[in-house]
């Protein structure tokens, strides 16, 4: 009788199997003897037979044939061989992770990382975390910082890092960790780095502003200070998009200074403490219960945090009085 390796065995009987009978099995495959895969694993004949015979019975056939004091693979554990084999991979991964978990050196974070978050200041963050623990999967989503905030009190996220413009649920905890200023920028094929005084044809080209971060307000502010006369207003919900107007030469960009230097875009005005400044914060749900990777991750979210307000980083910025923000202060 042979059997083809399209066998299905119920879910169920694979989950009961146990890791050390598939060990026995995948050994007692190598060297066709009792005797030999007692003495690799230290442990009595009769230790494995009642094993290989465990698994034969939630089978429900016989995996060896034996012949002569001689142990070989039945058909049905030829065909079965591979599956076995799979099923005792993610065991032993299985195994291996929880160990790691339990160590606080694994685990899978989904992070909420905000439209508006530059990925220069981001990366400084995660370097740092990825430095300090080990096998720990990052799991990124990305989203408008109220998108994220809702994602992450419905337990759909860990933790987020958003902008904070729109306010933050008393539900959550934060943490700032970047503050940068905002500047007016424009694409431009030299070197030049500013910021320089904005020119006349500057001043009548629209305006690419973010959404998710510049109030109909700020707007007004940024035209008023500058006697800037845009001939339009792009508005951007994605700070991809903005970036995008900006460099294919659409207009001028009101956005985050690292953001500018990032794309290699000229800064035509740094606003610093005349606007307010753009914040990043670290956010998590309170009352929920921390793994071990993400207490890891928080308390490096805190350390950065403080390292930057003591290093004095955000002295020179805003905001002054809230009046490009819908924040209260």
């Amino acid at each position: 009788m042979v059997f083809e390796n399209k066998l299905t065995v119920s879910s169920t009987r694979l989950n009961q199997m146990q890791l050390k009978d598939l060990r026995y099995l995948d050994a007692l495959t190598k060297t066709l003897s009792f005797r030999q895969t007692a003495k690799q694993f230290k442990v009595s004949q009769s230790t494995i037979s009642r094993g290989i015979a465990r698994l034969e019975d939630q089978l429900g056939s016989d995996l060896f044939s034996r012949e002569g004091g001689k142990v070989y693979l039945s058909n049905f554990g030829q065909a079965m061989k591979p599956l076995l084999d799979d099923l005792m991979s993610a065991q032993e991964k299985a195994e291996v992770h929880a160990g790691s978990l339990l160590r606080g050196e694994s685990g899978v974070i989904r992070v909420g990382i905000d439209d508006t978050a530059p990925f220069s200041l981001v990366k400084d963050f995660f370097e740092i975390f990825a430095a300090k623990i080990e096998n720990t999967e990052l799991d990124f989503v990305h989203g408008t910082g109220t998108e994220l905030e809702k994602k992450l009190l419905n337990a759909e996220l860990e933790t987020a890092i958003i902008d904070p413009t729109y306010g933050v649920s008393e539900m959550c905890r934060s943490t700032l960790l970047f503050r940068e200023s905002y500047v007016l920028a424009k694409a431009s094929d030299s070197m030049k780095h500013g910021p320089r005084p904005i020119n006349a044809e500057e001043r009548a080209t629209p305006l690419i502003v973010n959404t998710a971060t510049t109030t109909e307000n700020c707007i007004k502010i940024i035209c008023d200070d500058l006697n800037f006369t845009p001939s339009n207003v792009y508005r951007c919900a994605r700070i991809d998009w903005l970036t995008g107007l900006v460099r294919a030469g659409f207009g001028v960009g009101y956005m985050p200074q690292a953001l500018a230097e990032d794309t290699g875009f000229e800064i035509l005005q740094n606003f610093e403490r005349q606007h307010p400044a753009h914040d990043l914060e670290f956010i998590t749900a309170r009352g929920r219960a921390f793994s071990p990777a993400l207490r890891v991750l928080d308390l490096e979210a805190t350390l950065f945090g403080r390292a930057m307000q003591e290093a004095g980083r955000w002295a020179h910025l805003g905001p002054l009085d809230g009046s490009c923000s819908t924040n209260v202060a």
